[in-house]
């Protein structure tokens, strides 16, 4: 019988587990939206609205709370304090959402993106524009990454020809 059993295990041990939805959040927090399972994106969902509904109340203990579920991490608190906190100021929850994506392919799994539900400070300007930002006069990253692949390509055949 499953009587009050709660929680998802993921096949991992008590320090593990808590070490992968730190990791996780961690992730989602700094760069705003994260591709993973679904099942792992529902586990951490309800820990970051927990997360951000604290830092909103703003009293020492909640900050101090916080920052030991993130493991002391600063980078992290802060960009909860001063980008998230504000951002969702007047909404009482309901902080993210899960966007459904194609399953993998390896082995089927069903993958979901994470996001906030609402701009974030200048977190949705980077990652829409990841790919295309400029670096050189008129090139983009992608220009360069296949210039230096047909670089290298050209390199290896030479080598085995000698």
């Amino acid at each position: 019988m499953k009587k009050k059993v709660f929680g998802r295990k993921f096949s991992r041990d008590y320090g593990s587990r808590k070490a992968l939805f730190r990791a996780l959040t961690r992730s989602f927090v700094l760069n705003g939206s994260i591709i993973t399972t679904k099942a792992k994106a529902k586990a951490i969902s309800a820990s970051v609205e927990k997360l951000v509904t604290a830092i909103k109340k703003g009293s020492l203990a909640h900050i101090r709370r916080v920052n030991a579920k993130l493991a002391n991490d600063r980078k992290v608190l802060t960009k909860l304090i001063r980008e998230v906190a504000p951002a969702f100021s007047g909404i009482k929850g309901g902080y993210t959402k899960l966007i459904s994506l194609p399953a993998r392919r390896g082995d089927n799994a069903e993958m979901t993106k994470i996001v906030w539900t609402k701009e974030i400070g200048n977190l949705s300007l980077t990652v829409a524009n990841q790919g295309k930002r400029k670096v050189s006069g008129s090139k983009t990253d992608q220009d360069n990454i296949q210039k230096n692949r047909k670089l290298t390509k050209g390199t290896k055949k030479q080598e085995g020809k000698k």
